[in-house]
């Protein structure tokens, strides 16, 4: 009998950036391009909002894009474990049974200030939360004969695979927030109807169990 497994961990962290080929709010890079050198960064009548004044042109500053996604933060992370058995009954006859799991949790927040970008002013500031789990398990079984006769060989297997799949998500969004001082969805003043549900497999689930069976025979001239 020969047992293997392997097991592996991967927790991901990343922070969204506006990307894109836009010069207003298609992406970072671009604006840095379009934007004029000697615009100031800062209102001048209100000295805690980026300047939006670029003398007609529809553009944001750089500093701006980056402070509307500094807030925003992926979390995902994933559990990847496999094993199998391989049993020898005798040297023309081995069964091998294999299962795997894959696992996957992600968490997905946002939030945007009320006062200093223009687009936190237009949605009163606008957080969110998105999670989702995602589980896939893999069970194999393959029940191999192998035998030569001489000049001709035989070679039957049969085997048969269980999958199970299920997933589930949940997302809320707010907005209308006093202030950038609480950035937790419990002190928006707002929860949309629209951006706010959950999702998962509706009835039980039923893993699918082929049979197949497979013989080959050879002659050896």
């Amino acid at each position: 009998m020969k047992v293997n497994a392997n097991l592996s961990y991967a927790d991901y962290n990343t922070n969204g950036i506006i990307s894109g080929n836009g010069s207003n709010r298609g992406g970072v890079v671009t604006s840095i391009i379009n934007t004029p050198t000697y615009a100031p960064i800062w209102d001048r009548l209100f000295p805690d909002r980026y300047n939006t004044n670029f003398n007609g042109l529809n553009i944001n500053s750089p500093l701006e894009n980056l402070e509307r996604t500094k807030n925003n933060n992926n979390r995902e992370n994933r559990l990847l474990a496999t094993g199998s058995v391989l049993i020898s009954f005798m040297p023309n006859l081995t069964w091998k049974s294999s299962f795997s799991m894959d696992r996957r949790s992600g968490v997905l927040t946002t939030f945007l200030d009320p006062w200093i970008t223009q687009q936190g002013r237009n949605q009163f500031g606008e957080a969110s939360d998105a999670r989702n789990t995602n589980t896939v398990l893999t069970w194999d079984n393959v029940l191999t004969y192998s035998r030569s006769f001489g000049k001709h060989s035989l070679e039957a297997m049969a085997g048969s695979s269980w999958t199970d799949s299920k997933y589930s998500n949940s997302y809320i969004y707010g907005s209308n927030y006093a202030n950038g001082i609480i950035q937790t969805l419990n002190a928006a003043n707002k929860i949309s109807w629209n951006g706010t549900g959950s999702g998962h497999p509706i009835g039980p689930s039923y893993p699918i169990l082929p049979v197949r069976c497979t013989i080959t025979m050879e002659n050896i001239l």
